[in-house]
């Protein structure tokens, strides 16, 4: 089956899991072997603190944020592999 034909949809849902059991595997491998911190360290990305937008009578909260180690974009590369090989 062509990757071409699916949806947008399965592709986002496999870039966060291996974004998320990445991040896990990476946590884990940083405090079981302390040689290697460099999987434990984290970048943060997003809007913190969340931007917010006061009308009166409506309140906009909006905020986003990633927190990204070496084993989460590794993860990632991986749900997109099995995208485009599935």
């Amino acid at each position: 089956m062509r990757s071409g034909s699916r949806g947008v949809g399965i592709l986002i849902v496999l870039l966060l899991a291996g974004s998320i059991i990445g991040g896990w595997l990476g946590a884990y491998l940083g405090r079981a072997f302390p040689a290697v911190h460099l999987l434990q360290q984290t970048e943060a990305l997003g809007l913190t603190p969340p931007t917010t937008l006061d009308l009166g009578v409506l309140t906009f909260t909006i905020g986003f944020g990633l927190r990204l180690n070496i084993m989460s974009l590794v993860g990632m590369a991986a749900g997109y592999l099995v995208y485009k090989r599935y």
